[in-house]
């Protein structure tokens, strides 16, 4: 029976078969997509679901859903996409055949297990489900999906309602499985009373706009409150902007003050599609054409996109880097920040494309191997997985000296990402002349340790008190966070980073770190200190309260001076990886039997109570943080020191 003999819809319910293309894709001969926009949530439930299946192959299911309670989520296909009394009316999983419930390879069709959320409720996921169609007579096209309070138990409870339900409890969110092709048809960008061509708006992110003097603002955004000034568009960016929500990609839409958007027209198409309600934003105090003329070096020289523009970019990124981008990486180095940005992309230009197999070949990175990839910050991992998947990532940059020592400018995840997958990387080499070489020694060294570092003069931007008192304000408003010795503790945040001040009675500051905050910890930047207080024991304060501590062990003259003293002068276990230091607490060291870490056992959701057996077997049951506490724990039971 074809889907066009039905009076009413099977799916949907509906007098008329509204199943969003639903008798278009009898038998498919192309790539089907389709997507899941949440229609019924639960509190602050947020996300994005898409799918895409080849002839003959499986459905590939991918997605990013925030909100969620830390742990296990069941995730059905549901039989009906009638919302119309929420997610009850969805009806039960999606069983054809009529048996158990089970799993994703035996079971209701309907049946794909559990999607995993972490200790921030977020869960990202990638389902390869050979059972699902998005084409045929069993196409779950018009269905819904359903996301559950609890764990699927994978009808292995042991009782009637796992293998009913698999005992996943409530109903969270849910949404209907429609074609991407019908919603793209139906969808069309609408102008507001502003309208500019593609290479009149500046192509301009967080960096350009932290570098200049507007005044912004950062958080979330309704998406209905953004506006759009151009119509154009290019060909395919706009499903290639939706791996920026589905891999939770730092990238923010660009807005005036009065919401008109200047960057980020592909990702509003991309996120009115996936059903994406709210984005993160930056706000610039001023109108969008003030922000136009301030940036005006930095828009598009293509007024006209053609079909092919998207691929013509990524093979040129491929075949040369972009050195401007990758100035904000060179100037850390005296000879490069010497020449300027237009002198190192001249010089940076010159060079070519030289395959390596072995990251040793290189002076200062140790290793890029599957290991020393997993140590790099989760964000960065995801970022550089994503781009290695599609092609599009660009080459790590090499300066090589006349010496033969040769530096690695800009790319380390890059390369270490290409190394781990590859177990080779291509990478842009240029020859560095002995005139500009020499450019780095007439340039004064920096501080010998971080507690000998004194203060530039006042009103200097590598100031404390230049930071505390007048550029923090202006980023967010400053949080008295406790105290570390004699001293209050300051933070401010804005976006991934975080500020933190120690300030003295006089309300002057003596210390000052920035640092991004991680899954599994905290990735410091700029270090300042009068002296007064030793590093030492501010990183040993980070580690205690956010777990590991990485940093780049080349951020200053002294840096792995400073790591040794860590693990002299604290209790503290230093590791060396790769052209990281990483700081955790030392697991042997002061710890007692039956005593734990209450504040990270906690955040993790686990807990000590129960028997050494209990605890191992929920560390083997849970993952990431939450199983490593639970680890802890028994260890800590058990009387082991490690």
């Amino acid at each position: 029976m074809r889907a066009t003999d039905f009076t009413s819809c099977p799916r949907t319910r509906a007098s008329v078969c509204d199943c969003s293309g639903l008798n278009k894709i009898q038998e498919a001969d192309d790539v089907v997509r389709a997507v899941v926009q949440l229609e019924h949530v639960e509190g602050d439930i947020t996300g994005s679901i898409v799918m895409k299946q080849e002839p003959g192959k499986p459905t590939i299911i991918r997605g990013l859903i925030k909100g969620l309670t830390p742990g296990l989520h069941g995730f059905h296909v549901h039989e009906f996409g009638d919302l119309s009394k929420g997610c009850e009316s969805a009806g039960g999983h999606y069983n054809p055949a009529g048996v158990d419930h089970g799993d994703l390879a035996e079971g209701h069709v309907g049946d794909l297990g559990n999607i995993e959320a972490d200790q921030d409720g977020v869960a990202r996921f990638k389902i390869v489900a050979r059972r699902i169609d998005l084409s045929g007579d069993r196409s779950i096209v018009g269905r819904a999906i359903v996301i559950h309070a609890d764990e699927d138990d994978l009808g292995k409870g042991g009782d009637e309602e796992s293998l009913k339900t698999g005992n996943a409890g409530e109903r969270v969110a849910c949404g209907v499985i429609r074609l991407r092709q019908g919603i793209e048809e139906d969808y069309q960008r609408v102008v507001g009373k502003k309208h500019f061509d593609r290479n009149q708006l500046p192509q301009i992110k967080r960096h350009h706009i932290q570098n200049s003097d507007l005044n912004y603002k950062e958080g979330m955004i309704s998406i209905d409150k953004i506006i759009p000034v151009q119509t154009q568009r290019v060909k395919g960016l706009a499903k290639k902007s939706q791996d920026v929500f589905l891999n939770n990609e730092d990238r923010p839409f660009i807005v005036d003050r009065k919401g008109y958007l200047i960057n980020g027209h592909h990702r509003f198409d991309a996120a009115n599609v996936l059903g994406i309600k709210k984005v993160p934003a930056i706000m610039i105090d001023a109108d969008i054409e003030d922000v136009m003329d301030k940036f005006k070096d930095e828009t598009s020289d293509t007024k006209v996109m053609k079909e092919n523009y998207f691929k013509n970019l990524l093979e040129t990124k491929m075949n040369k880097p972009q050195f401007d981008v990758e100035w904000d990486e060179a100037q850390r180095y005296p000879e490069f920040k010497k020449l300027g940005k237009d002198g190192w992309v001249e010089l940076a230009s010159k060079g070519k494309a030289i395959t390596i197999v072995s990251a040793k070949d290189i002076n200062n990175t140790d290793s890029a191997d599957v290991d020393s990839f997993k140590t790099l910050d989760p964000q960065k991992q995801k970022r550089a997985t994503a781009q290695l998947e599609k092609g599009s990532v660009e080459m790590p940059i090499v300066a090589v000296y006349s010496d033969g020592y040769k530096e690695l400018v800009g790319g380390n995840t890059r390369l270490t990402a290409m190394m781990a997958k590859n177990g080779k990387a291509t990478v842009w080499q240029f020859e560095v002349p002995d005139e500009v070489a020499e450019l780095a020694e007439k340039i004064e060294e920096g501080p010998k340790d971080f507690d000998d570092m004194k203060l530039d003069a006042k009103g200097k931007q590598d100031s404390i008190d230049y930071f505390y008192k007048d550029h923090a304000p202006s980023m967010g408003k400053p949080v008295k966070a406790g105290k570390l010795g004699s001293y209050n503790i300051v933070t401010v945040t804005k976006g991934p980073t975080t500020l933190m001040f120690l300030v003295d009675a006089n309300d002057s500051a003596v210390f000052y770190v920035a640092f991004n905050k991680y899954q599994d910890g905290v990735a410091i930047g700029n270090v300042r200190s009068n002296g007064t207080v030793k590093a030492t024991d501010v990183y040993a304060y980070l580690v205690k309260k956010y777990g590991k501590l990485y940093s780049d062990a080349h951020q200053t003259p002294s840096g792995r001076k400073i790591w040794d003293n860590l693990s002299k002068y604290t209790k503290l276990k230093v590791t060396d990886v790769g052209d990281r230091m990483m700081a955790t607490e030392n697991f042997a060291d002061g710890k007692k039997k039956g005593k734990s870490r209450p504040g990270r056992v906690k955040k993790a959701g686990a807990s000590c109570k129960g028997s050494v057996t209990d605890l191992r077997a929920k560390a083997k049951k849970y993952s990431g943080e939450k199983g490593k506490m639970y680890h802890w724990c028994a260890n800590m039971k058990a009387g082991k020191k490690k």
